[in-house]
């Protein structure tokens, strides 16, 4: 009979992080990261403002599942695109800022649906 193989079996310093990365699973995962985000924003260019994980997903070309991975919800991945991203993103409102400091809490507002601070 075969031993039961467990999780502290294969890593026995339970939570230790993985010392190395390739290269090339380093830039597949950025690519994807870019990847969702560019999706936020072509959906947004088409007026869908609160796309759901799989609308998002399908439009990176990814598995649902890289949303969660790389922003941990939905809301997280839109809070990174009002930041990284709010320049591009304000153009596609359907109304201009009237003070240019409150550009990424209008963007969040408009993709989230409702206004939240962005600390």
């Amino acid at each position: 009979m075969m031993a039961a193989v467990s999780h502290e079996t294969l890593a026995p310093e339970a939570g230790a992080k993985r010392k190395y990365r390739s290269p090339s699973r380093l830039r597949r995962r950025e690519a994807t990261r870019q990847a969702l985000i560019d999706s936020v924003l072509a959906l947004a260019a088409r007026g869908i403002f609160r796309a759901s994980a799989a609308e998002i997903a399908q439009a990176a070309g990814v598995d649902r599942r890289a949303i969660t991975t790389h922003f941990g919800a939905v809301e997280l991945l839109y809070r990174v695109v009002a930041r990284e991203r709010g320049a591009s993103a304000a153009v596609l409102l359907p109304f201009r800022p009237a003070d240019p400091a409150d550009r990424d809490r209008a963007v969040w507002a408009v993709l989230v649906g409702r206004p939240r601070g962005l600390s």
